[in-house]
């Protein structure tokens, strides 16, 4: 992953260019953008990634009464 530095550096040189120079540039990420990635490509992810998530939300909640109340609220 490109740091702060990197990045800067590459738009300074990009500043640089002459108009097509730059519509260059834009055109090749462009067509990087749009070509899949590693992850796109076909990664595998297990449902089991998402344990854990959003269990902020229900710190102070008690798990037992609420299933109640939801179940009593379909009546």
């Amino acid at each position: 992953m490109a740091n702060a530095n990197q990045i800067e550096r590459i738009i300074s040189d990009i500043k640089i260019l002459d108009y097509y120079g730059k519509l260059q540039i834009l055109e090749k990420l462009v067509r990087l953008l749009k070509s899949p990635g590693p992850i796109e490509a076909g990664k595998k992810h297990s449902l089991l990634e998402l344990e854990g998530l959003g269990e902020e939300i229900w710190k102070d909640i008690n798990v037992d009464e609420y299933i109640d109340q939801e179940r009593n609220s379909w009546d």
